[in-house]
């Protein structure tokens, strides 16, 4: 069924305001409609929608970062308030979805509490829910079938802004056994965006050089199979952890990775009651990414970097969907070996609660959610589909700002479309060097949060 614009109400609780803001103006749809949402004396919460939700269609953001909690029962309450208030039909938009690393009874005398959160969004009538990238596919078997539950991915986005960022000769590390498959994901991701760009992998040309450990000669080979610190471009010799030179330009046609993308695992193994690490793969003298949907206190990514480098590792990158950043995990991660973090404004913390001149802001990118959102919002409302593409990677609106210096909704899409022109670099083979390195330098100033 197709709806008009004005039968489509996007709504926002206290925990995804901003987020909500910005997927209405990628639509554009009017401002999201207010929620009046108060405390009592007594800690009661207080809903009451701010506009007619008779007949239309709804989509509630509310992500369930901290306060969890609070900002689930706000969620459960503004959908019985939409149902009550006779809404056709109301979809949960909850960027990240709490208690999804509670999906089985690890012990006795437990809930399910992944499995009791769908019971109480299912009780409140909610006709669908999407989130992004869940912690385990195992939430989707916990709603009926009269609930819709998505999970959208966001790894090809986050592939494709490493790529273009100068990611070289990648390996994936899974810092933790629960996070492989989604290293294997993220793999299959920048192998299928490689070739999309025209780039290959294979060994450097060898040189004739003295023999290992005779003067002149080298001392030990890379993993690779050729000298340490050497990547083709179009058959142009270059620094691989550009540490000299300058490094060919990432949308070039026929770019060389001197080694193909491959995945690794970095284990935490006890022997003789002393904790060790344990690495199934290599990453010497090449470019790390640490993979996961969570970064929750920073130890897991802090460790994990620190031993990576100490492997020798080129550099080492850091990918997570929900920066939950609890606890001093974001001094934790600005001491960290990591050269860039990447997260995405699913919650709140990074674009609100972390202050902008912290020394973790000067190493991560924010990326935004609210294209991938805002085509599921079109898809089901029958509405025209943003001209912004999902797969671009773009950083968030508000990241490093105030609300009062954001952008009105006025200018909210023509500000979306402009960064989308801005940041969809140039992949056709006849684009000159020119132009590659201006659109290089463009992103690399665009996307990194200072």
């Amino acid at each position: 069924m197709i709806w008009a614009p004005e039968a489509v109400v996007i709504l926002s609780g206290s925990g995804s305001e901003r987020l909500a803001e910005e997927l209405a103006g990628v639509i554009g749809l009017p401002s999201s409609s207010s929620i009046s949402a108060s405390s009592s004396v007594s800690g009661e919460c207080q809903i009451q929608l701010g506009s007619n939700v008779r007949g239309r269609h709804v989509f509630v953001v509310q992500a369930t970062g901290d306060p969890v909690n609070d900002h689930l029962i706000e969620l459960a309450l503004i959908l019985s308030a939409c149902k009550r208030a006779s809404a056709a039909r109301v979809h949960a938009i909850i960027p990240y979805l709490a208690y999804g690393r509670q999906t089985k009874k690890a012990k006795s005398r437990v809930p399910v509490s992944a499995a009791d959160v769908a019971a109480i969004l299912e009780e409140a009538c909610v006709d669908a829910v999407v989130t992004v990238d869940v912690h385990s596919p195992l939430s989707a078997g916990f709603y009926s079938p009269r609930c819709a539950f998505h999970n959208a991915k966001f790894t090809p986005v986050a592939a494709r802004f490493l790529v273009r960022y100068g990611l070289r000769s990648p390996v994936v590390v899974a810092p933790h056994a629960s996070t492989v498959a989604l290293a294997m994901e993220f793999l299959e991701a920048l192998i299928q965006y490689q070739s999309e760009l025209g780039m290959y992998s294979e060994p450097a040309k060898r040189t004739a050089s003295p023999p290992i450990g005779s003067p002149g000669g080298a001392s030990v080979p890379d993993a690779c199979g050729a000298g340490l610190g050497t990547e083709t471009d179009t058959g142009t010799a270059a620094s691989t952890c550009w540490g000299s030179g300058t490094p060919p330009s990432h949308t070039s046609a026929g770019r060389v990775w001197s080694c193909a993308p491959s995945v690794a695992m970095l284990l935490t193994v006890e022997r003789r009651g002393v904790k060790e690490f344990e690495l199934t793969g290599d990453v010497a003298g090449r470019d790390a990414v640490l993979v996961d949907d969570i970064i929750d206190s920073g130890n897991t990514f802090a460790r994990s970097a620190r031993e990576l480098m100490a492997r020798g590792a080129a550099r080492v990158f850091a990918f997570a969907t929900h920066g939950l950043l609890s606890s001093d995990a974001a001094e934790r991660l600005a001491k960290a070996p990591i050269d860039l973090l990447v997260v995405t404004n699913s919650v709140s913390t990074v674009t609100s609660k972390l202050p902008a001149d912290h020394k973790l802001r000067r190493k991560m990118a924010v990326l935004s959610v609210a294209p991938m959102l805002a085509h599921y919002v079109c898809e089901h409302a029958g509405l025209p589909l943003p001209d912004i593409d999902p797969m671009v990677p773009m950083n968030a609106l508000h990241s490093g700002r105030s609300a009062a210096a954001s952008p009105s909704y006025s200018r909210t899409s023509e500000y979306m479309s402009e960064r989308t022109r801005e940041m969809n670099l140039e992949d056709s083979d006849t684009a000159s060097q020119a132009e590659s390195q201006t659109t290089a330098s463009e992103l690399s100033g665009a996307q990194v949060i200072f």
